[in-house]
């Protein structure tokens, strides 16, 4: 980071991945290779600087411009209300949580829809979003994807 962690503003955003193909875990979170966007706002005290410090990571900040014609509220300022019932969703952190929240998503996807799948037979990210009001990685999808497939099988819920 070219910043020092002391002097990054709390409405600043921080993007973290991990060098490992594995996956990498630091203050109570688990990174893929795939970037993760985080307000530094949200993060407790210290995390920021565990991150920072973790040679397996890396992280960089970033500011988000905002998107014309949006408004923070969560209307487009045209009058037009988000889907749903007008409640920010709030994003699981938790790996298990997420997990478990992407597990029961995909059972509510509709098999019969044929945009809602990949090729190769996984619901597409865009679909797990439509039903729990945030994107899961392609790796959290795939991992969560084969543990349903197995329950499925199995014939167990």
């Amino acid at each position: 980071m070219s910043e020092t962690v002391s002097t990054i503003p709390q409405e600043q955003w921080v993007r973290v991945r991990a060098h490992a193909p594995r996956g990498f875990r630091r203050a109570g979170r688990y990174f893929t290779r795939e970037p993760q966007e985080l307000l530094v706002a949200d993060l407790e005290e210290g995390e920021l600087e565990a991150l920072a410090a973790e040679p397996n990571l890396v992280v960089e900040t970033f500011e988000r411009a905002p998107v014309a014609g949006l408004d923070c509220t969560g209307g487009d300022g045209a009058g037009n209300e988000p889907p749903g019932d007008g409640q920010e969703t709030e994003v699981p952190t938790d790996p298990e949580a997420r997990a478990h929240a992407i597990l029961e998503a995909i059972g509510q996807i509709d098999p019969e829809d044929a945009e809602a799948w990949t090729g190769s037979g996984r619901p597409k990210t865009e679909a797990l979003e439509a039903v729990l009001g945030w994107k899961p990685t392609g790796a959290e999808r795939d991992s969560v994807f084969k543990t349903w497939k197995e329950m499925q099988e199995g014939g167990t819920e």
